[in-house]
């Protein structure tokens, strides 16, 4: 594992087939919970433009045990470098590799997980269209009704534009009006649920109005997350600019003005310092075991 300094462990996970996950173990925002951040697949099919991960491609699905295992890894590595795991309320979230929606085992992990330890979950998809999605969702959302903590789910909008969205993304994904209906089943469906967060990861490009997304993913469904773009291999090549600070907190004031809350999502100094984005520890890992 790799301790970058208070608060903050990266840790590199082997399959039996050599395959490398990346999982961290951190101080979620203000410190009043830790998070651990896992994967959901080996490698991703959605490619990303600005994703490292895209590079590795789609190697297999993770299994409802493999997905355990890795919560139950980083625990255990975080608890050997001196943390009281049990002093906060922990966070599991499905953000660092892989399209969940795309994983069967997705729904079942969830029981799994409940049986185990039913610690809060958080899971990230970039809403893929088509028709095992849409139903994996469903699936999903009867294992959400069903669990003893709070579920949350999170989509990568990346754009209020969708000619734009498309255009970063190499699969086909589904329009604002499918992610409304997304957002209508959750809110119906989930007991005491969670908005569904939209997250942006924005780089200078990215066209980002509000008032073209709030009349139909509209406050009381949804919330925003915005998020700079780290820099990428990927990014570079694909002429991805970093954005100004300054500029997000534009879009963020409008956002609020648009009547949405704002979840916190700006990269923390360490994911600055060091090549945090999904894929790049991987790339740094297997370049020290060579």
């Amino acid at each position: 594992d790799f301790h970058f300094g208070d608060g903050f462990v990266r840790i590199p996970i082997e399959t039996k087939e050599k395959y490398v996950l990346e999982s961290t173990f951190c101080d979620g925002y203000n410190k009043e919970k830790y998070l651990v951040a896992i994967s959901t697949q080996i490698g991703c099919a959605s490619g990303c433009k600005f994703c490292e991960l895209a590079e590795h491609g789609l190697k297999r699905n993770l299994s409802q045990e493999e997905i355990l295992d890795q919560v139950k890894i980083t625990l255990q590595t975080a608890k050997k470098r001196g943390y009281d795991i049990f002093s906060k309320p922990i966070k599991v979230s499905m953000v660092r590799g892989g399209e969940p929606l795309m994983n069967k085992e997705l729904p079942n992990s969830l029981e799994n997980m409940n049986e185990y330890a039913p610690l809060q979950i958080k899971m990230s998809s970039i809403a893929p269209k088509n028709r095992f999605a849409r139903n994996n969702y469903k699936r999903l959302v009867n294992s959400a009704k069903n669990y003893d903590n709070t579920v949350q789910f999170q989509i990568s909008l990346n754009s209020t534009n969708q000619e734009y969205r498309q255009s970063l993304v190499l699969i086909p994904l589904m329009n604002f009006k499918e992610i409304r209906e997304i957002g209508e089943l959750w809110a119906n469906e989930v007991p005491n649920p969670r908005k569904i967060d939209l997250t942006f990861t924005i780089n200078k490009k990215t066209p980002m109005d509000a008032e073209e997304i709030s009349d139909i993913l509209t406050p009381d469904l949804f919330a925003i997350r915005l998020r700079e773009c780290l820099p990428t291999d990927r990014s570079i090549k694909n002429d991805i600019k970093i954005i100004d600070p300054d500029k997000v907190n534009q879009i963020k004031n409008s956002f609020e003005d648009s009547g949405y809350l704002i979840i916190p999502g700006s990269p923390g100094e360490t994911e600055l310092d060091f090549k945090m984005a999904p894929g790049q520890f991987i790339d740094i890992y297997n370049m020290m075991k060579k």
